[in-house]
């Protein structure tokens, strides 16, 4: 009998929420080399252990994502944090990797928030767009 997936132990209770779903999809995120690596995929709770996230805890535990390369693509030029990556990687994700939100930004409707299971490994999912 197979256990049942778990949440990262950071995760505050009830997150996410009911509203997110069990993930089918390819999506894109940026990545800081030329190839994926288990760094591309730390999510800004671990990043920033000190921040005061408030009513954002929920959304720095999960990973961002887009589900289209255009939208990663605009993302990369109008955020200015990106200037840090290299290069855009596409997964595909299933739902034993976790859940994801639509998490629309202004300017960009094709950002997802992708909450990861624990043990799961994102990197190994992902390939240079």
């Amino acid at each position: 009998m197979q256990e049942d997936p778990k949440w990262p132990g950071y995760f505050p209770d009830g997150c996410p929420s009911e509203s997110a779903r069990p993930p089918q999809c390819t999506v894109y995120r940026f990545i800081k080399q030329n190839a994926p690596t288990p760094t591309d995929f730390v999510p800004h709770k671990i990043i920033y252990p000190r921040s005061i996230w408030g009513s954002n805890e929920c959304q720095a535990c999960g990973l961002s994502v887009y589900s289209t390369l255009e939208g990663a693509q605009k993302a990369f030029e109008a955020l200015p944090a990106t200037k840090r990556f290299v290069a855009v990687a596409r997964g595909c994700i299933t739902p034993e990797s976790g859940k994801i939100l639509e998490t629309p930004t202004r300017g960009n409707s094709s950002h997802i928030t992708w909450w990861v299971y624990e043990g799961v490994d994102p990197c190994a999912m992902f390939n240079i767009a």
